[in-house]
């Protein structure tokens, strides 16, 4: 084996272990939080860092269904979820196939202001975001949540979905029209 080969070896496996050692340190917060969930309570404070439960136990997950009303959290998030995709899915998808089929005047104009905001801070909008919707009435309600999740800077799906519609043929429009009037 020549000497190069050797140094090329030797290099790839100290690179390689310092991959690993950093990929270790990058994951061991979750795996120490997937591990102290297996915990009881006594073994958590004995065996803080230790990543593998002496006696595993699903009593926190039975706790925090029970005390936390971890059920009522996890509905909401989904009802949240389900209706704010549904809202943005309609709304880039509609806003992408105007933009993408139609040549309309400031169409140019459009897309720039839509790329510019990309550069805007979606930290910057919670206050203005907060105002609508108390000017609206919805704070504390999911409507609110809703609305306020499906508003923001959905600008990537918007940019996705007018090229997508941009290199779709335009035939299959009248086709997808027809088929869809006999329906």
């Amino acid at each position: 084996m020549s000497k190069e080969k050797r140094i090329h070896i030797v290099k790839s496996i100290i690179k390689h272990a310092l991959l690993l050692c950093v990929g270790f340190f990058w994951i061991y917060p979750f795996l120490w939080m997937i591990s102290a969930s297996f915990k009881g309570q006594n073994e958590f404070f004995q065996n803080r860092l230790g990543l593998i439960p002496l006696v595993p136990t699903i009593d926190n997950f039975i706790r925090i269904w029970q005390k936390a009303d971890f059920g009522t959290y996890f509905i909401n998030t989904i009802i949240v979820t389900v209706f704010s995709v549904i809202i943005v899915l309609i709304m880039t998808m509609t806003a992408g196939y105007a933009m993408g089929r139609y040549k309309f005047v400031g169409r140019n104009i459009c897309m720039a202001v839509f790329l510019g905001s990309i550069a805007i801070p979606l930290v910057s909008t919670i206050i203005p975001t907060y105002e609508v919707v108390k000017g609206m009435n919805l704070v504390g309600t999911k409507l609110g949540l809703i609305l306020s999740q499906a508003g923001g800077a959905h600008v990537i799906f918007l940019l996705l979905f007018t090229s997508f519609f941009q290199s779709v043929p335009k035939e299959l429009d009248v086709i997808i029209f027809r088929r869809f009037i006999t329906l």
